[in-house]
Order: C-alpha cells, then sequence, then structure tokens
C-alpha cells in the first residue's frame, strides 16, 4: 500500500484518528499521520502541553534504557512489530521534532498579533519587562 501523502511504499499503514476527533485515516504512513495530527494544533500554548507530555515520556523512556539494556532490541523476525524501549524512544524523538516544526509554522504562518500576543506572554513569564512593554506597544499599533 502507498501513502497518500508522501508517497513512499513498503511502510506501517496505520488507521489513525486526528487529534481533534476528525476522520479517520487508513491511508497514509505513521510519519505522515503525525504530521496531519499536529496540525489540529492551532494555539502554541496547547502544543507546548503536548510537547510537556512527550518531554515527560522522554524522561520515563531513558530511564527504563538505562534500567533494562537487554530489553533493547526486538525478538528476530518481530523487529517491525515489536514494541521495544528503543523504538519507543525512537518515536518519541519523531514526534518531538514535528512539534519543533510545527511551532514554527504557527509562530510564521499565525497574523502578526497572534504571534506578538505569544511573544508577550512569554516576556511576561521570563520577567523581561522591557520586551514585554516593547511589545505591548506593537500589540496596541496594530489594534488602531
Amino acid at each position: 500500500m502507498k501513502c497518500k501523502i508522501c508517497g513512499r511504499t513498503g511502510q506501517l499503514h496505520i488507521l489513525g484518528i486526528n487529534l481533534s476527533g476528525g476522520n479517520p485515516r487508513n491511508d497514509v504512513c505513521q510519519a505522515c499521520q503525525l504530521k496531519e495530527s499536529l496540525k489540529d494544533f492551532k494555539s502554541l500554548e496547547d502544543l507546548e502541553m503536548f510537547e510537556a507530555r512527550y518531554l515527560s515520556l522522554e524522561k520515563s523512556t531513558k530511564e527504563i534504557i538505562q534500567a533494562m539494556p537487554e530489553a533493547l532490541e526486538a525478538p528476530k523476525g518481530l523487529e517491525g512489530l515489536a514494541l521495544t524501549p528503543m523504538s519507543v524512544f525512537k518515536h518519541i524523538q519523531e514526534v518531538l521534532a514535528e512539534i519543533k516544526v510545527r511551532r514554527m509554522e504557527l509562530l510564521t504562518d499565525e497574523d502578526s498579533e497572534f504571534r506578538l500576543d505569544y511573544l508577550l506572554k512569554k516576556a511576561i513569564e521570563e520577567e523581561d519587562f522591557e520586551q514585554a512593554d516593547k511589545l505591548q506597544r506593537q500589540l496596541d499599533d496594530l489594534k488602531k
């Protein structure tokens, strides 16, 4: 079966449902399903909460790998099907990389008011009040 998005064959094709509960897909590879699902995130705050969950999973998986190095390899003949700590870790890394891509899309694709508002919140969180003041003035000018 060929992926309808990237055109690759020979990969595991999954029946997936996007993160917002949309239509199921059974014609795309796992990598394309992930990219499509991440498009459901329309705000950086939601994306960052999702990323935090994966960072926690990454930490837990690293601990398992360190505690059980003998469990890193799948049984012979089951390499494509078996989940091992290392295969889970690699998937988590792929998800985190795609989250970074989605963050950049949100920052560059959204209108400047959205981007300025996000940067303002971050500046306030980091207690960079000089930067926050500049951003607030830019937002005010944009809204005029």
